[in-house]
């Protein structure tokens, strides 16, 4: 009988059966195909599937040591330290690590649940915007398909989506029923998390409840108004550890120098991809509503409430995405609030296409005018969509095809001397390595490094980064050159990219305005070398020649290193390991040497 009521409910349920299973087998794809790539040789050393994944990786594996507060999981100095942000969502995805699962099984069991947390969410979505459960599932699967990528990086964006539409699934059950007290719980619950997940969640939440005070202030809906300042003053409440917490970040002497190295630019200009993100944000709400009023004349119940909703949500993302107009602070805004526009544009075209599937009749019946204007909105919306889904479908295929079997393999080979550091070393060692492996020994052998990018991304001193760098590149013999070659590495990618880049930026736009002619002057082009002038990377080298090379060992003394690991295949040794003291060999492969130094 339990069997016959299992397929009982599969064959009634078939369609979402069959979209549940490819959510899941696409989700972890990638990880499969690894671990086959690899055959008898997996180690369980993870490659990096998306963009940033060591650093999130390293992350988690910091949380699963009983490290909640990731203050550093690079640098053994910085280790107290606060974190640059708000870290709820890393504990949220390195659960099964505190069960003491391995960080292969943890990544393999995320890429089930949050996929899949996904999908639900934006199924329930759908259905309450008022879909069929089969359109519903269907919209669910484009809008899972259209950030895959996203989703597998692991922290962010892969928790971060779905409290999103769940956000929005309780923004339209308030534009729906806002006297539904019942509501009032789940809103303040979902509103408030929004703040200890991720920044540029909390200020879309934030803006989303800004624009409903004013439109129930135009309507003059003043109990609405009133329940809602209820709302915002109970999650109010619940954020004081968020503001305290914040508080103590911004007032750290390293703050300010940090944001510069992740991104922050002091600009009021927008970015080329927020003007065309917010573009197509404006046209699909305006599609919308002139369909939504001019095609059903009969049904404004709809009308009252989803245009509503996205107006809302639409200039909550805009507002966010523009923010920098007012405040004069751009932090790769239009990257970050962009992978919400996408999976929010997803959501009103589906809605947006099957409402005029399903009222076409009533379209062609309007002045030809109006039809005029609607076709032109949506050649627009198709015209700036076809780059996007023009490259959709190979960037799928590549994500899986690009990884090699050969390096698949070799990467297994870092598990041996991970395995003996992590056996045979204090939890406290500090490794001095390449700057390719430096994310694994954090990862996998719990230890700490003489230098890594990712070390940088958390509050600290630029200068003090800018001389880890050196000193960990002794054996290189850096030229000025490599100084150069590496300024992203040390400085991060807001020095070495958002800074010039938003200096260009104005320079076109006051050649463009012709300013000149009014004895304005508009500058020169840059690039991040010129911009950062050639006296600073000058005195990088003198200090790297007068003072690290002569010093090594007080240097390396400096930053409790322990260990030197080296990579044979990657490292560049154009200094013999002999330069430093004491230096005893402990562990040798056919890769890789440790040596312990400081004996």
């Amino acid at each position: 009988m339990f069997f016959k009521n299992i397929v009982d409910l599969i064959k009634k349920n078939k369609y979402l059966f069959l979209a549940v299973i490819f959510v899941l087998f696409f989700s972890i794809l990638p990880h499969l195909y690894s671990v086959y790539l690899a055959g008898s040789s997996w180690q369980g050393i993870l490659p990096e599937y998306t963009n940033d994944g060591l650093y999130y990786y390293a992350r988690m594996s910091d949380v699963g040591q009983g490290n909640f507060f990731l203050g550093n999981p690079y640098f053994l100095e910085h280790r107290g330290e606060y974190a640059p942000a708000f870290f709820v969502a890393d504990w949220l995805a390195s659960w099964p690590l505190l069960l003491g699962l391995s960080l292969s099984w943890t990544v393999f069991i995320n890429y089930l649940i949050w996929p899949l947390f996904l999908f639900f969410a934006l199924l329930f979505l759908f259905e309450e915007l008022g879909l069929s459960r089969l359109i519903s599932i269907g919209g669910s699967l484009v809008g899972y398909l259209s950030v895959h990528e996203l989703m597998s990086r692991p922290v962010i964006m892969q928790v971060i989506f779905p409290f999103f539409i769940l956000f929005l699934m309780v923004l339209l059950r308030y534009f729906k029923n806002p006297k539904q007290k019942k509501l009032i719980v789940p809103f303040v619950l979902v509103y408030a998390f929004s703040f200890y997940l991720y920044s540029y969640l909390w200020q879309i939440s934030v803006l989303s409840i800004f624009f409903l005070l004013i439109w129930l202030v135009l309507e003059k809906k003043w109990s609405d108004f009133r329940s809602l300042v209820l709302i915002n003053f109970l999650t109010f409440i619940f954020v004081w550890p968020v503001i305290i917490y914040t508080y103590w970040q911004i007032t750290s002497p390293y703050f300010l120098e940090t944001m510069s190295r992740l991104g922050l630019v002091k600009t009021h200009l927008p970015t080329s991809l927020a003007i065309l993100d917010c573009l197509l944000v404006v046209v699909s709400e305006l599609l919308l509503f002139l369909t939504l009023y001019w095609c059903r004349s009969d049904d404004k119940n709809s009308a009252k409430t989803i245009v509503p909703f996205f107006i809302v949500s639409g200039l909550a993302l805009t507002g966010a995405d523009l923010s920098n107009l007012i405040t004069g602070q751009e932090m790769e805004i239009a990257n970050h609030i962009g992978r919400f526009i996408t999976i929010w544009l997803v959501i009103i075209l589906v809605y947006l296409g099957i409402f005029l599937k399903n009222n076409y009749t009533d379209l062609f019946k309007l002045p030809k005018v109006k039809k005029i204007f609607i076709f032109s909105l949506l050649g627009v919306i198709i015209i700036m969509l076809i780059s996007p889904i023009k490259n959709f479908l190979p960037s799928l295929i590549n994500r899986v095809t690009d990884q090699n079997r050969a390096e698949i393999k070799e990467l297994q080979n870092i598990a041996g001397p991970l395995v003996w550091l992590k056996e045979n070393t204090k939890s406290n060692s500090v490794v001095w390595i390449n700057k390719k492996t430096s994310h694994y020994v954090p990862i996998y052998a719990h230890r700490h490094v003489l230098f890594s990018s990712g070390g940088g991304l958390h509050l600290m001193p630029s200068a003090e980064l800018e001389e880890r760098y050196l000193v960990a590149n002794y054996f290189r013999n850096l030229t000025l050159a490599d100084i150069k070659k590496d300024f992203r590495s040390y400085a991060g990618v807001g020095n070495a990219i958002h800074q010039y880049q938003s200096h260009n930026r104005q320079v076109k736009l006051c050649r463009f305005l012709k300013l000149e002619r009014l004895n304005y002057s508009c500058g020169q082009m840059m690039d991040s070398l010129t911009w950062r002038g050639e006296k600073y990377f000058f005195d990088l080298y003198q200090k790297y020649l007068n003072d690290i090379k002569p010093n090594i060992d007080e240097k390396l003394a400096k930053y409790h290193v322990n260990y030197i690991l080296v990579d044979h295949r990657e490292d560049q040794l154009k200094l013999p390991v002999s330069n430093i003291a004491n230096a005893k060999l402990v562990y040798k492969d056919q890769r890789f040497e440790i040596y312990q130094i400081g004996c």
